[in-house]
């Protein structure tokens, strides 16, 4: 599990998807997946915050198909897609006993550090630094 912002993760796959030819269903597609991600935060019983599942969580195309709008040929062609240009990862489901897993790739993850205590209250939380080229 990860502490993840999610607005700064929107701005992230925007910024991604400008610079990329995502198409719409994939793009579709990774919003779905990240609403789901949501859906199955754990709350860290030790620090309070709130985690997101950072390793494979499953969901059925059934939900996908619920939550997008997307019929299944789309989906299937959608998370490919994704996969290939590094979005996610995912593992296929067994017909209708056992559904996909995935597994986001959070853009914001490794770019975003903690400030160190002690901070001034004017210093964001959050401090983007850029990737080394």
């Amino acid at each position: 599990m990860c502490q993840i912002n999610p607005m700064n993760e929107f701005r992230a796959i925007y910024d991604t998807v400008q610079k990329t030819c995502l198409p719409r269903e994939a793009r579709f597609l990774w919003h779905t997946l990240f609403a789901c991600a949501n859906e199955r935060q754990k709350r860290n019983p030790s620090t309070g915050a709130w985690e997101w599942p950072d390793g494979f969580f499953p969901v059925s195309v059934e939900e996908l198909k619920l939550k997008s709008a997307i019929d299944k040929r789309s989906i299937l062609k959608a998370r490919e897609t994704l996969k290939e240009m590094g979005f996610i990862d995912f593992v296929p489901g067994e017909g209708n006993c056992k559904p996909a897993s995935y597994r986001l790739f959070y853009l914001t993850r490794d770019r975003y550090k903690s400030v160190p205590d002690p901070v001034p209250d004017l210093v964001p939380d959050l401090v983007y630094s850029w990737p080394a080229c």
